[in-house]
């Protein structure tokens, strides 16, 4: 593949994704529509279309906080932006969008998308979970402090690149099933070359 993505994702991921690629080359298909229920993180969608810029992505994810980045993301990348650019990076904010990722039904869409963007950064090894500490400890002692992943201008930049593909994708709130639902029952994906990424 020729084609570059902006987006470098490190080791396993790009080797999740150079794997797809060829999985796709071996049986000479390119889908028109990548289905990705789990989305995560969103590396492998994402490459997908920068790689093939013709196909669309349908992703979806039960988590109330990831769906909602998703979602927020490509309705109103705006806001995104100028969170990160005025984000209070401490363990102050850290507990409170704790509390905001345990108790997501109190909360509106930005303020989970907030709490999604805020803890993938800041906690250990980006994990969402309410047992994933900050970066450094309660105690900020380490030499990786609760900010080091938090570069504001390259999070920036990733959001204004991703947030472009917006036309290209769907976001779901739905589990796996009915992710697959949704697919089999709209018409204009019949007949098309789908691809379901789990």
């Amino acid at each position: 593949m020729k084609a570059v993505s902006p987006l470098r994702y490190p080791g396993s991921k790009r080797k999740l994704f150079n794997y797809l690629e060829r999985v796709l080359t071996y049986n000479n298909s390119i889908p028109q529509v990548l289905v990705e229920p789990f989305v995560g993180g969103g590396s492998i969608f994402i490459n997908f279309l920068y790689h093939h810029k013709e196909s669309k992505a349908i992703i979806a994810d039960k988590d109330e906080l990831v769906y909602s980045f998703w979602k927020i993301l490509f309705t109103e990348p705006s806001y995104l932006i100028n969170f990160v650019r005025k984000a209070e990076v401490n363990l102050k904010t850290f507990d409170l969008y704790r509390y905001i990722s345990s108790h997501p039904a109190e909360f509106n869409r930005k303020k989970l998308a907030e709490a999604c963007l805020f803890l993938n950064r800041t906690s250990f090894s980006g994990i969402l979970n309410n047992s994933a500490g900050p970066i450094g400890g309660r105690e900020q002692k380490s030499i990786y402090k609760i900010d080091c992943r938090f570069g504001r201008e390259n999070l920036i930049k990733k959001i204004k690149q991703i947030s472009a593909l917006k036309n290209r994708v769907i976001v779901l709130p739905y589990n796996w099933e009915e992710t697959l639902n949704y697919v089999a029952k709209r018409g204009k994906y019949k007949g098309k070359k789908l691809l379901y990424y789990f």
